[in-house]
């Protein structure tokens, strides 16, 4: 009796480590970690959101009735709802599509009292320039063709993000504008 229940221990044991390391969509791979992704796309402009994040559209408040903006985007870690921008680390998205930047990155800076510029760099087909305020920890960025703003709140209570987390990465790397938003611009 007591080799029988020492068998089935051992099978209980080994079929759990076998559901442990095979529970996950993420896989490893040389050391880097295959982050699993699905689309959203908000009308103008589309994202790859890393598994773990959920993507939200923003409600345009001048639209009458009130309807989603085609042209923004927040990616909240570990959302379940958009309230969750409160408590949660998030990427907002912004797509400029016919007008002007209301503000330059300069005039952005004049906001915070402590600000560290963020060397210019790519990501996907974007240039990126920016500046972090040191006070609430969260980065600024614009595009060089002033078509994109990202505003990264990385610190809040329940989590922390930077722009070297490969989830952030990925998050850059893919914005980009909407097929349906590309084929008008260019019949134009």
């Amino acid at each position: 009796m007591k080799k029988l229940v020492l068998l089935v221990l051992t099978l209980i044991l080994a079929l759990s480590v076998l559901v442990a390391c095979g529970g996950s969509e993420d896989s490893e791979k040389g050391g880097d970690k295959t982050i699993t992704t699905t689309e959203f796309d908000a009308g103008n402009i589309s994202v790859s959101v890393p598994s773990g994040w959920k993507a939200f559209p923003v409600v345009d408040m001048w639209a009458e009735p009130a309807a989603n903006d085609p042209n923004k985007i927040m990616v909240i870690k570990g959302g379940e709802s958009d309230a969750d921008v409160f408590t949660k680390p998030y990427v907002n998205i912004l797509y400029y599509k016919d007008v002007e930047m209301m503000l330059s990155l300069d005039d952005m800076k004049e906001f915070y009292e402590e600000t560290e510029d963020i060397e210019s760099f790519t990501a996907g087909d974007i240039n990126w320039n920016g500046f972090i305020n040191k006070a609430t920890n969260a980065i600024i960025l614009v595009s060089d063709d002033q078509k994109f703003q990202v505003d990264i709140f990385a610190e809040t209570y329940n989590g922390n993000i930077s722009l070297e987390d490969a989830d952030v990465k990925i998050i850059l790397e893919s914005i980009k504008t909407s097929a349906a938003t590309e084929d008008a611009t260019e019949a134009a």
